[in-house]
């Protein structure tokens, strides 16, 4: 796509791209302006910068409470289900399969939420989700590799203290989800 399939003048609009957005920014008024075609059936519709920024405030709304969904029905649903249901055995093995996917999942969501946050403007959400994505890569490459060697090897101190470390630290996401999910609502 460019200027002259949309038959701007290229003498008054500076034309680049971004995330899906054509950007033209008017060189004799300084003004922006955006054109999509995402949610108008392949129509060219010019936005404005403030449109925009609604369209990534609610995606990483919509991100933000999915996550947070997801991982309240996980540890309030499945889990108890899991264990109740199935022998120790079984349910350690679909834990040990499960989990680096559920780590994966909610960390490409928050790292996705952070990058909308920042195209919004909302640095302190930003950080936030990107801690949240830190936290969930930690927990994958370190914490539950960690946890699975303790559980092998028999040692059920280390074991219990990991296993509490990757509690409290999916608490504190969950809080951090919160919290953000406030921040993007006002």
């Amino acid at each position: 796509m460019s200027p002259s399939n949309l038959a701007i003048p290229t003498d008054r609009y500076k034309f680049f791209s971004l995330i899906g957005y054509v950007i033209f920014v008017d060189a004799t008024s300084r003004h922006f302006k955006c054109v999509t075609r995402a949610i108008t059936g392949g129509r060219f519709v010019f936005l404005s910068l403030r449109q925009v920024k609604k369209q990534m405030e609610f995606v990483a709304f919509g991100i933000v409470s999915a996550s947070l969904g997801g991982m309240l029905f996980f540890g309030a649903i499945i889990a108890p289900l899991l264990f109740s249901r199935l022998s120790e055995a079984d349910s350690g093995g679909f834990v040990r399969a499960m989990f680096p996917r559920y780590y994966l999942v909610f960390g490409i969501a928050s790292l996705a939420a952070a990058i909308f946050t920042a195209l919004d403007g909302a640095v302190v959400s930003a950080i936030i989700l990107f801690l949240i994505f830190l936290g969930f890569a930690i927990a994958r490459q370190i914490l539950m590799p960690a946890i699975n060697r303790a559980r092998d090897n028999g040692d059920e101190i280390r074991f219990e203290l990991l296993h509490k470390g990757s509690v409290y630290l999916n608490a504190v996401q969950l809080v951090g989800f919160i919290a953000t999910l406030f921040m993007i609502a006002r």
